[in-house]
């Protein structure tokens, strides 16, 4: 059998597995309330009322003006461990207090001098049954079939292309010229043959100037392949790669939001963030709302748990939801709908970078929302404008109306 057939019947027998056990991407919420649930196709982090989502220890609070955390800490005996800056702190309890951080938010929530507070949030992957999402079926392991001796030519002749039009956008909007797209995520690596510009990141988990993709777990390859569907669309787009999961999924609302600070003090004028809330954290929202006030164009992927519930920050006004739609323009059967969302791109069996010069499929509103932050970046090339309503503007209707104004069209945003 010729080596494209056995890829073939791999990758057929990959996406068969891949519906059957629903490993990248949730699109069921019958896990218990409090984990963190998701396929790495979305990273969701589910809150609960007790417990189990936050730092045991942590609190993030908001000092209202005029008032002296140092003060606010003395009369609630809690350590100032970091000024996170705006006047917001995270406290941290001493292991010998009985206190709950959910006693100790009610109790400063309650305090004239502060203006809210909240547990430290965390997101992390649910165990995975034991079973490898990177396995072989997963991961291209070809070493024919390439254009131009960089990428083979399944990446740049996926359906998503030329159903978007993104061939077609990208010599009329300059590649993606001069734009700078950050990637909030589990790193990226940047050694790979398909990224032509990179500006300098950070790694949050390390605290270094290396934001690449480390170590061995699920979530391994998440942000090198979403920073390779921006490529795939804009390929002489900069990428701006921060590290804030690890490759089991896991991170902190500190290490996002700072994150997200970075790319806006650094330039950035397009923010791709492919996880997702279930909660509205008031940092998170607080950092959102800077970013937008500084002209940085938002985009959050909806979720993958087939529901019309919002998710954060993907709801949050100015940001730009991103469904997930297949090759037939219908909604993927995975993908969050409603009212919050704003437009679709393909998602399902989305081929793209994998670390160490490989590639693979992967499914996931993570890998629709990065669709749309390529073709915000061919945008700002060619026109800029209010490129949030040139892309909502020009969407093609599509999967019912369940996810916004319809599927993204790359070469009439460019063109309007």
């Amino acid at each position: 059998m010729k080596l494209r057939s056995k890829i073939r019947i791999f990758r057929s027998a990959a996406i068969s597995i891949l519906a059957a056990l629903v490993l990248v991407s949730v699109i069921t919420p019958l896990q218990p309330v409090g984990k963190f649930i998701s396929g790495a196709g979305n990273l969701m982090l589910v809150t609960q009322a007790s417990g189990g989502n936050y730092d045991k220890y942590d609190v993030i609070t908001n000092i209202a003006p005029g008032a002296d955390v140092r003060d606010v800490a003395r009369r609630h005996n809690l350590p100032i461990v970091r000024n996170l800056g705006d006047n917001v702190y995270l406290f941290r309890l001493q292991t010998s207090d009985s206190r709950t951080v959910e006693q100790v938010v009610v109790e400063l929530k309650a305090d004239r001098s502060v203006a809210w507070a909240e547990p430290h949030y965390f997101a992390k992957l649910p165990e995975l049954d034991g079973t490898d999402q990177r396995s072989s079926p997963y991961i291209d392991q070809r070493s024919s079939g390439y254009i131009d001796g960089v990428s083979p030519s399944d990446y740049f002749v996926q359906y998503a292309v030329s159903l978007i039009k993104a061939d077609l956008a990208r010599p009329i909007a300059n590649n993606g010229l001069g734009v700078t797209v950050a990637i909030v995520d589990t790193g990226v690596d940047t050694n790979h043959p398909v990224f032509h510009n990179v500006a300098p990141g950070y790694d949050y988990l390390g605290d270094g100037p290396n934001p690449a993709e480390e170590g061995s777990g699920p979530a391994y390859g998440h942000g090198t392949m979403v920073a390779g569907i921006v490529a795939l669309v804009a390929p002489e787009a900069t990428i701006m790669p921060l590290r804030a999961f690890d490759s089991n999924g896991s991170a902190k609302i500190v290490d996002i939001t700072a994150s997200i600070n970075y790319a806006v003090d650094h330039d950035a004028q397009v923010l791709n963030l492919s996880f997702g809330l279930l909660t509205d954290s008031q940092l998170l929202s607080k950092t959102i709302s800077n970013a937008l006030s500084r002209g940085v164009v938002v985009i959050a992927s909806a979720g993958n748990n087939n529901s019309s519930s919002p998710q954060y920050p993907a709801a949050y006004p100015g940001v730009l939801a991103v469904g997930a739609s297949d090759q037939y323009d219908a909604k993927a059967s995975f993908s969050n709908y409603g009212a919050f969302v704003g437009v679709a791109a393909p998602g399902v069996n989305i081929y793209s970078a994998y670390p160490n010069n490989q590639w693979a499929w992967w499914d996931g509103t993570s890998f629709s929302a990065p669709f749309v932050s390529g073709e915000a970046a061919l945008r700002l090339s060619h026109g800029g404008g209010d490129v949030v309503q040139v892309i909502k503007n020009t969407a093609v209707p599509c999967c019912g109306g369940l996810l916004g104004r319809g599927r993204i069209d790359a070469l009439a945003a460019v063109r309007q």
